[in-house]
């Protein structure tokens, strides 16, 4: 949860002034009382099934800019807290911000991926697995360095646009900062949606591509507000569901009798004594399934074992 106070100071103070005034309308704009961590795991199977498509995007920008083949593997979407994913940003990555309707968003590019796209950009030949250890990092990017590689954040957006909301205009490329520190400050717990994807060209090492949301960009970039009701499953998934169940161990017993003792003459038992239950003979017994009487039967010897034969099933939740 983020440290930073609801309403400012001067929201505050108007607000008690507007209280001993008795005014009935208090100017407090912005004030959003929805938990962002709610809004962000209500997204969060919608984002994690859009890492597909962020690894195909990655791999058709990996061949036209760079003219390199590669693989694109993007891992499950998470939520983590701002000041964590900023700390995680290493020296000479790409950092974009991203305008996501009122919102925002960032992606960053790790600094080996980085330089192998600035390489080839500016004309360097495709290099082999055995002479890329001096592919080297930048620790810093210079205004050069951005103005090459923005044209390949700005089709990345828009990519993420067109498959997320079906619109290129909705995710767009604001800026290209020189650090992460130069991103919008957020609270230092607050939480933020992160989709990552590792980046292998075969001709160079590999390095990560991350996505981050803020939590009011969430519903914006994946379109889904929390559901009103659960959804139905498909017939397929109520036939593995039911699969399941039928195959799940439950604990079974037959209730022959029972009587009622106190404490200290069930504590005075001992081996050879007899406690006496009030049942007789052929009375009906119970059989409960992990607790839960499910039908009623009587004994009965079966191939010499005791056994119960079930006279009637009861009534669902019967006993429970």
């Amino acid at each position: 949860m983020s440290d930073e106070p609801l309403l400012s100071q001067e929201e505050t103070d108007a607000l008690l002034e507007a209280m001993r005034r008795g005014d009935d309308e208090v100017p407090v704009e912005g004030l959003d009382l929805t938990s962002p961590e709610r809004r962000i795991r209500t997204a969060l199977p919608v984002a994690d099934g859009a890492g597909e498509q962020v690894a195909a995007l990655l791999r058709r920008l990996m061949l036209r800019h760079a003219g390199a083949p590669g693989t694109a593997e993007a891992s499950p979407a998470e939520i983590n807290p701002y000041s964590v994913v900023i700390g995680a940003v290493r020296p000479g990555s790409a950092v974009a911000r991203l305008r996501i309707g009122e919102s925002f968003g960032f992606v960053t590019i790790g600094p080996l991926l980085v330089s192998f796209l600035l390489e080839r950009q500016l004309g360097a030949p495709l290099r082999i697995e055995d002479d890329s250890d001096d592919l080297a990092a930048r620790d810093a990017l210079t205004d050069v360095d951005k103005r090459v590689l923005k044209p390949i954040l700005q089709e990345f957006a828009q990519g993420l646009s067109q498959a997320w909301c079906g619109d290129e205009g909705v995710i767009q490329l604001q800026a290209l900062e020189t650090s992460v520190h130069d991103l919008p400050q957020l609270g230092e717990y607050e939480p933020v949606l992160r989709l990552a994807a590792r980046v292998e060209p075969k001709v160079a090492p590999g390095d990560e591509v991350q996505i981050v949301f803020a939590s009011s960009a969430v519903t914006i970039a994946f379109g889904r507000e929390e559901p009103d009701e659960m959804p139905t499953p498909s017939r397929s998934e109520q036939s593995r569901l039911r699969s399941r169940v039928d195959a799940t161990d439950v604990e079974v017993a037959a209730i022959l009798g029972g009587c009622t003792s106190r404490v200290r003459d069930v504590l005075a038992l001992a081996a050879g004594d007899v406690l006496r239950l009030e049942s007789i003979p052929g009375d009906p017994c119970t059989l409960m399934a992990n607790g839960v009487a499910v039908l009623e039967g009587k004994p009965v010897v079966l191939h010499g074992n005791l056994a119960i034969e079930v006279v009637q099933t009861l009534s669902r939740g019967a006993g429970a």
